[in-house]
């Protein structure tokens, strides 16, 4: 487990105005030159930007840290008697904790749910263990209800009987002179998340419906218990927002499945897709196991049947990896690996943690869709199983966003000895390693 570290520091200074008579040699009893300070100008108020941001861990260290410190920043400007709930698979960030205890301390009512996988015996966790203890602190019970802060872990899915506590989710009741806040995407609230991974973070703003709904949900994590009818989804226009478990009268057939059945791969408007045919781009992180097969399946039938596809992922399980490369009328389907491995030891020292599907083209009947899917569940079975995202956004300019993430990094993936592997078709990991272990080891 590797842990980063980073001390954010400053250096300030002012300029120096001198003013005074000029000294000559008739005149050595002129006054000395006064020193004036320029006044500092004041720093602008932090506004809450809308949309998609996404990091790039080979980057500089703004680009490496676009989502985390816009979290941090979101905290750090959260005023007296607002509310923050943060439900993230893991979090380790030395001074995101401060800033968390610090937002308790002057009034603000904190709720962080983590997977108990990240923080016990076997695998402590100081921060997350030293925040906790501070949220019993300074006057927490004499609080109201709803403005108590919490620090909780779930053992598995917190809305479910098995999985994982995978959402990654950032609530805020007001930033600045912004309300009703979500952010949700791919983005845990670790240093390695921005060091480390490609992740997104896609962020709504003065949306009180959407709050609300997302509020609803955090709070039955928070409860910990088992919800029957797990599977949650709601439109909000140009956003529509769903919450796993897969689970319930709402959860019928496969959520991804579902999207890709819908996709006509002629028929396609002017000024959409790619000549003609629509246009998918898809960054996952896993696709293994029986689920990701019969994914696999179907994406390589619409690339049999002339959509335009590329598709950049972290893990494939064997079975996926053959389907992927199995012939046909166009060959195999093109896919890059984003992941480095530089000792060869299976666990990535860098990969790509984004679950995102964008789409430009024919979908459900509409020629002129331009769509992403994106949030924090991966194509495989412990997603559905698990707490986790799963949203639609209707736009050209976010699916442009996503679109132009995949091929840069299509046609630029990180050279690394696993790249070298996936040219030749060894990609595979060693037998009896798990597939899934390579995504959660951060």
């Amino acid at each position: 487990m590797r842990v980063l570290r980073t001390t954010l520091a400053g250096l300030v200074s002012g300029a120096l105005i001198f003013s005074g008579a000029a000294l000559t040699a008739d005149s050595a009893s002129a006054a000395a030159p006064q020193a004036v300070v320029a006044a500092k100008p004041k720093p602008r108020p932090f506004v809450v930007a809308q949309g998609v941001t996404i990091n790039n861990p080979l980057g500089n260290r703004a680009s490496r840290r676009v989502n985390l410190d816009k979290i941090r920043r979101a905290i750090r400007n959260s005023p007296r008697g607002s509310r923050i709930a943060i439900a993230s698979w893991n979090i380790r960030s030395d001074d995101t904790v401060r800033d968390l205890i610090a937002a308790h301390r002057r009034g603000v009512g904190v709720r962080v749910i983590i997977d108990r996988g990240n923080a016990n015996p076997k695998l402590p966790n100081p921060s997350f263990d030293r925040m906790a203890r501070a949220f019993t602190g300074m006057g927490n019970a004499k609080r109201t209800p709803a403005m108590r802060s919490v620090a909780r872990k779930c053992a598995g899915a917190c809305r479910g009987s098995r999985g994982i506590a995978h959402t990654k989710m950032y609530l805020f009741s007001k930033v600045g002179s912004r309300h009703s806040i979500v952010m949700y995407g791919s983005a845990n609230l670790t240093e390695l998340s921005a060091g480390y991974q490609w992740n997104d973070l896609y962020t709504v703003v003065n949306r009180p419906k959407v709050y609300n709904f997302s509020l609803a949900v955090f709070n039955q994590m928070l409860a910990g218990r088992t919800v029957r009818n797990a599977y949650v989804r709601r439109n909000f226009g140009n956003l529509d927002l769903g919450f796993f478990p897969y689970k319930g009268s709402n959860a019928t057939g496969d959520p991804v499945l579902k999207v890709l059945d819908r996709v006509s791969c002629k028929g396609v408007a002017a000024g959409h897709g790619t000549n003609g045919r629509t246009n998918i781009r898809i960054a996952q992180t896993a696709i293994n196991g029986a689920r990701g097969i019969v994914l696999s399946r179907k994406l390589h039938n619409l690339w049999d049947a002339g959509c335009n596809i590329k598709v950049i992922y972290a893990v494939m399980g064997k079975q996926v990896l053959r389907e992927f490369r199995r012939g046909g009328p166009r060959g195999g389907i093109p896919f890059r690996q984003v992941a480095q491995d530089f000792n060869n030891d299976w666990v990535y020292e860098r990969y790509l943690h984004t679950k995102v599907l964008a789409l430009s083209g024919n979908w459900n009947g509409n020629p002129r869709a331009e769509i992403s899917w994106n949030g924090s569940a991966n194509w495989t079975q412990v997603a559905l199983d698990s707490d986790d995202t799963d949203a639609r956004l209707l736009g050209a300019r976010v699916r442009s966003r996503y679109s132009a993430f995949v091929n840069r990094w299509f046609a630029n993936p990180p050279r690394s000895r696993l790249y070298s592997l996936a040219a030749t078709g060894r990609i595979a990991p060693p037998p009896g390693l798990d597939p899934n272990r390579l995504i959660q080891v951060y």
